[in-house]
């Protein structure tokens, strides 16, 4: 498949040449090219934000893009064990193989020896509030998603710290995210990132005349407006950045995930190979009876 041309402002013009028919023999997941949400991914592999990320993991560059390939370089060989399990989970639900992927843009739990399940436990800590887990739920929305949390007084262990617990809970919560937002399936990571209300914040901003409602940057009521209206309704996330509505962590969220998906399901072939190290599966935290 060859992409399409797209300007990049800072190297001027680039094309991506990606051979790909399909799942290869080096595949670390099961992928399946004619998933719609995978089609959907695979669409924007030519926006110049993602290209400036690809290219740069590739490289392993400093800043942004390359510490997304030195991600990659840990993820690929540390979630292999568990990928299987992981991946099981997500298909039952109708999702696409690469939503392990998120694990690796949210949390360490991957990314480093001994399976942290929060950024206090990495400094030799471990607390109940704030996220946890490889998928780094909130306690409310792990809650919410039927997940025992750590209590200090009972001693209760915190189901988000399970793998196969909270992978389940995700995947559920997912395939509500793809169905609540269908035109793009970017705005159900970015909800999984932001949380559902800011997306329908910032897809309620069509409804706005003022711009200072919404809009992140100094535009006329008149410019606003004219985009919007160019847009007819069928406004996606690349739509959203346009208009200046996405917040900076969201923007980062959502292309890193897109090109940590296409980079890692391949590993071998886009140039993250495997290390030949054996590599624990994730321990069985708060098992359920």
């Amino acid at each position: 498949v060859i992409l399409p041309k797209a300007k990049n402002p800072d190297d001027g013009e680039k094309e991506i040449v990606v051979v790909e028919d399909g799942p290869s023999a080096d595949r670390l997941i099961d992928w399946d090219p004619k998933h719609p949400i995978t089609q959907a991914f695979q669409k924007d592999l030519g926006h110049p934000e993602i290209q400036r990320l690809i290219i740069g993991a590739k490289a392993r560059t400093e800043g942004e893009p390359g510490r997304i390939g030195r991600w990659l370089d840990l993820f690929v060989n540390r979630v292999r064990p568990s990928a299987p399990m992981m991946t099981e989970i997500l298909k039952k639900r109708g999702l696409p193989a690469e939503m392990i992927f998120i694990t690796m843009i949210e949390s360490s739990y991957f990314k480093t020896d001994g399976f942290p399940i929060s950024t206090s436990q990495i400094k030799g800590r471990t607390r109940a509030e704030g996220a946890r887990g490889p998928w780094q739920f909130m306690p409310a929305t792990a809650k919410s998603r039927g997940m025992k949390i750590a209590d200090s007084k009972t001693g209760q262990c915190d189901e988000r710290d399970n793998l196969e617990t909270s992978t389940n809970a995700a995947a559920d919560y997912f395939k509500d995210l793809f169905a609540k937002f269908p035109i793009d399936p970017k705005l159900a990571i970015m909800a999984y990132n932001a949380g559902q209300g800011s997306v329908v914040k910032a897809l309620k901003c069509q409804e706005h005349t003022n711009p200072k409602d919404c809009v992140g940057k100094p535009v006329t009521a008149a410019e606003y407006l004219q985009n919007l209206r160019s847009l007819q309704g069928n406004i996606d996330f690349w739509d959203l950045l346009d208009l200046n509505i996405v917040n900076k962590e969201s923007r980062e969220y959502v292309i890193k995930f897109v090109a940590a998906q296409y980079l890692g399901r391949e590993p071998a072939r886009n140039g993250f190979a495997y290390d030949g190290k054996t590599y624990p599966v994730a321990p069985v935290v708060c098992p359920r009876k």
